[in-house]
């Protein structure tokens, strides 16, 4: 089984699975009898492999299989206890982060592709622009996308403007490190510190409370 890497921090655990494994072979290392249906329910095949990595990497990370079901914004939960989960996917992967506490969490991976660059007007700001100078664009762009999207999880409100509702402030481009991101679509305007990761085929952000 392809686990990549595996963090675990007091209650949270956080998970991103490469799909190197068969639709077969996937299927295979679940018993639950939910899964069946859930499963064919999806007509791609790469919908399918998701579905399953998905739920083998939660069966990794939490010891058993746990049914999710989503609330009507899409957020999913669990059916079966308190534990809190955000779920991302993308070309060849699947990433999850857990918390038992049932803390806030959110997670996003994208596969590098310089095909962002063509989104820009829709996520990236002028002054998040400014700070570019010198540095691997394609890497920057994709981590403010990936940062923003774990932003939009967490905040989990409908009418969010990605350019103007949200800012990743100046951080240092590391292979892993920290970033700041703020929201200012809720009275609140809260600020998060979430955890990146980089390398040559991903970019990796999650948060949790």
């Amino acid at each position: 089984m392809a686990l990549l890497k595996q963090w675990t921090s007091g209650t949270v655990s956080v998970g991103i699975w490469r799909i190197d494994e068969t639709e077969a072979e996937l299927r295979s290392a679940l018993q639950a009898e939910w899964v069946e249906a859930e499963w064919q329910s999806y007509a791609a095949p790469a919908r399918r492999m998701e579905y399953l990595a998905v739920r083998v990497l939660l069966k990794h990370l939490c010891g058993d299989e746990k049914q999710i079901a989503h609330f009507p914004s899409g957020r999913p939960y669990f059916t079966c206890c308190p534990t809190t989960i955000s779920i991302s996917h993308t070309k060849g992967y699947v990433a999850v982060i857990v918390d038992d506490a049932g803390g806030r969490v959110g997670i996003d991976v994208e596969y590098r592709s310089d095909r962002v660059k063509k989104i820009l007007p829709r996520f990236i700001r002028p002054d998040e622009q400014a700070q570019l100078s010198g540095r691997d664009e394609v890497t920057w762009y994709l981590l403010h996308w990936s940062a923003k999207e774990t932003l939009y999880k967490l905040i989990d409100s409908e009418g969010v403007d990605w350019r103007k509702h949200m800012r990743v402030f100046p951080f240092q481009l590391q292979d892993c490190g920290m970033m700041e991101v703020q929201e200012y679509c809720t009275p609140s305007a809260e600020t998060y510190r979430m955890n990146y990761i980089q390398n040559d085929d991903f970019v990796l952000t999650w948060y949790h409370s």
